[in-house]
């Protein structure tokens, strides 16, 4: 399936022995839990990275895709045009810490896709655009805990954690 995609991408500069698409996701083995990969992107320069979302049902597709980053300067476009409906959200280091990475960050795309296509968005690095907004998290007492939060979902935040965008 990547060959084809990549042909129908690529035509003018396809060769059969060459990989043009690389999964988000890595199997090491058949039996293996997935790696995530992550999109490196060079501090100082403005770079990009070029990602396609696939959909292959008859039906359109919103979704959310999560793609790990290591810098939160980030924008993405879409043929050209700014996408507003993303986020960068911090990658904890394990399931159980609060402690969040330095370089290891989640970009958060809300995708719209028509059935049975590909759609192209480019991930752009800068300092100079606006990026995408960044998930702030802060730690509150049980006491600031707003009205509207119920004490079922006080006790599975531990850290109890709030989400504001910046």
């Amino acid at each position: 399936m990547q060959h084809s995609a990549a042909y129908l991408l690529f035509q003018n500069n396809y060769y059969s022995n060459t990989q043009y698409l690389v999964l988000s996701q890595d199997f090491p083995t058949y039996e293996s839990l997935p790696i995530r990969r992550m999109l490196t992107f060079m501090k100082g320069t403005q770079s990009n990275h070029i990602i396609y979302i696939y959909n292959p049902t008859d039906r359109k597709r919103i979704e959310l895709v999560k793609i790990f980053i290591n810098v939160y300067q980030v924008y993405v476009t879409s043929n050209k045009k700014y996408i507003d409906k993303c986020q960068i959200d911090p990658k904890w280091s394990s399931r159980r810490s609060n402690t969040i990475e330095d370089n290891q960050f989640e970009l958060l795309i809300q995708v719209d896709i028509e059935p049975y296509s590909i759609r192209e968005y480019t991930i752009h690095m800068t300092t100079a655009q606006e990026i995408c907004p960044i998930t702030k998290i802060e730690y509150i007492t049980e006491d600031e805990v707003p009205d509207s939060t119920t004490l079922v979902e006080i006790f599975y935040l531990a850290p109890i954690l709030k989400k504001k965008h910046v």
